[in-house]
């Protein structure tokens, strides 16, 4: 994530004769995709603590917040994608654990500093008005995709 925040922001296009980021053409957001869970790890083998805590695989991505500010730095902003496709969670939509999992992974949304969050159809967490509820309640404008 930080190569491609340093690959947006560096000026290696010409346009009229200027040396030109992509950042500088208006693309403004790196998206942190599919891939930090830990996969496995939580019960039932998902990747959330029976609280909803997600679960990030400290491997790939040692310090989510750390990684945010580095992009934020450089005047770019980090987006999140939240539902997932690697690990395939089996919990019933927005059932109980599902609630709690949303709770928990606005939490971390909110916490690392993303800006956005892209919730869609590879897990549980698909209903927006939960999201919108949950990043209203934090008070932190996020910008929510489905």
């Amino acid at each position: 994530m930080q190569n491609v925040t340093d690959v947006m922001v560096a000026r290696t296009l010409t346009v009229d004769g200027k040396p030109t980021s992509l950042l500088d053409l208006g693309y403004t957001t790196v998206g942190l995709d599919d891939n930090w869970q830990d996969c496995g790890q939580g019960p039932n083998n998902t990747f959330h603590a029976a609280d909803g805590t997600p679960l990030v695989n400290k491997d790939r991505f040692p310090d989510l917040k750390a990684m945010v500010s580095y992009a934020t730095a450089k005047g770019v902003q980090s987006g999140f994608y939240t539902n997932n496709c690697i690990c395939k969670e089996k919990i019933p939509n927005m059932g109980p654990q599902a609630a709690r999992d949303l709770q928990g992974d606005a939490k971390l949304a909110i916490d690392a500093g993303f800006t956005a969050v892209k919730a869609d159809g590879c897990g549980p967490e698909h209903a927006l008005d939960a999201w919108t509820d949950a990043f209203n309640k934090s008070g932190v404008a996020i910008e929510l995709e489905k």
